[in-house]
């Protein structure tokens, strides 16, 4: 951080942090169910039968200092049709104040899609934020090593903890 004459009046500094003003304008993005999300991150829609909707709230808020400017949301690539987003003209968010907007997910089959979201804007640092929208089964790879180890076990366990002599039985 550091302290800087203000343009036009010498007795008055401003803070920079980064080379970036503070009081530019400061994008963020969240989702209502999970929270702040970052450039780059992806988002879970969860699971959605063939021919159903899945709906989720985002909202974008300026932290910043002064208005921010949000000159589209779109959406690209991959299964792009089987998600909606708005689609915006110009919109200004002013300081400390947020727009809320819905992203659906309506698949016709049951695929693993994947579309990203693209949120442009004057934000000095981020200017074009990305999400990854996705479909819930791509996370969901289950480990089944320890209970496999278990039950391939499983007569030994029960014979030490038993008193009885089982494992010839098994």
């Amino acid at each position: 951080l550091d302290l800087v004459p203000s343009s036009g009046d010498a007795g008055n500094m401003r803070v920079v942090e980064d080379d970036f003003p503070v009081y530019a304008p400061g994008l963020d993005i969240y989702s209502v169910d999970k929270g702040e999300l970052a450039n780059g991150d992806t988002y879970n829609f969860g699971q959605a039968d063939p021919d159903s909707t899945v709906t989720k709230s985002f909202y974008l808020k300026n932290g910043g200092l002064t208005d921010v400017q949000v000159s589209t949301i779109a959406l690209s690539g991959g299964d792009v049709a089987s998600f909606t987003a708005p689609t915006w003209s110009l919109t200004t968010i002013v300081p400390d104040d947020s727009v809320f907007f819905n992203a659906s997910y309506n698949p016709t089959v049951m695929n693993d899609d994947t579309t990203t979201i693209r949120i442009s804007s004057d934000d000095a640092v981020s200017p074009d934020f990305d999400i990854t929208l996705f479909r819930a089964d791509q996370d969901e790879v289950r480990d089944y090593t320890e209970l496999l180890k278990i039950f391939l076990n499983l007569p030994y366990i029960v014979d030490k903890f038993s008193n009885h002599k089982l494992r010839s039985a098994w």
